[in-house]
């Protein structure tokens, strides 16, 4: 009698352990709301790659930015995605031509410090590459690191003439890193780059500004937005070479939308 008493009650925290679990699913699944930024971009892309020269490459490209927030009562989560390309980035000093294109996917998790203020981190995946057919012997150069970053979130709603507007700001800056580049300077830029990266060898910044637009009568979930953003990151590939590379970003065509 004493054993089953015990299954029992074992039996019966489990199920209350269980419950108690899905009532809180429910409540936060019910107070919760989801919103999904897309954009299509201008963006204007800055780089030197030191190892190969002192020329300073500078060009227009396109690049799409996605982003998906989950806003709780308490805290913010989601995802953040950047792809971009520059079909030509010019040199005065030089009358070659190097293509690039750069990559950016993140997840982000957020601790709400009032109702316009959040901040935690943020863990990416960064992708950049290049391509000069003049450097015959190295034609192609990338990096490639996965970084965790602090990330400070601020949102401040306002009405103006009777509309409703929203003015949001994220900044993030890496604090610690694994890399893979290529190439590092030797005779024949064949010797590549791997290891631990801190600020003191890597920094990498990232932002956005957004200005939230009101809504359309007939599509009362979808809002579009005004927006800015700045990606930018320099690498010592070695002692004394650099690598760095800045995407400053206009929003072309842009909205928010409120999935929930």
């Amino acid at each position: 009698m004493l054993l089953i008493s015990q299954l029992s009650f074992g039996q019966s925290r489990i199920r209350n352990f269980i419950l108690e679990r899905n009532n809180k699913k429910e409540t936060r699944w019910a107070t919760e709301h989801v919103y999904r930024i897309a954009a299509l971009n201008l963006s204007v892309q800055n780089f030197q790659q030191q190892v190969f020269s002192q020329n300073q490459y500078s060009g227009l490209g396109l690049a799409y930015f996605s982003s998906t927030l989950v806003d709780r009562p308490k805290i913010q989560k989601g995802f953040e995605n950047f792809i971009g390309v520059t079909p030509f980035l010019k040199s005065a000093q030089s009358n070659s031509n190097t293509y690039a294109a750069n990559a950016m996917f993140g997840y982000f998790y957020l601790k709400k410090l009032n109702q316009n203020i959040a901040l935690g981190g943020q863990i990416n995946a960064l992708f950049g590459g290049r391509l000069n057919g003049n450097y015959d012997n190295n034609s192609v150069s990338t990096e490639a690191v996965i970084e965790i970053a602090p990330k400070v979130r601020y949102e401040k709603p306002f009405h103006f003439f009777g509309k409703n507007f929203a003015l949001t700001y994220t900044l993030s800056a890496s604090v610690l890193g694994f890399g893979f580049w290529t190439p590092t300077y030797t005779a024949n830029f064949t010797q590549n780059g791997v290891g631990l990266l801190s600020p003191t060898n890597y920094n990498h910044f990232n932002s956005q500004v957004f200005l939230k637009m009101p809504a359309g009568k007939r599509f009362v979930n979808f809002s579009p937005i005004l927006g800015y953003g700045w990606n930018a990151y320099i690498l010592k590939a070695n002692s004394e070479q650099k690598i760095i590379n800045a995407t400053h970003s206009i929003f072309l065509i842009a909205h928010i939308q409120k999935l929930k």
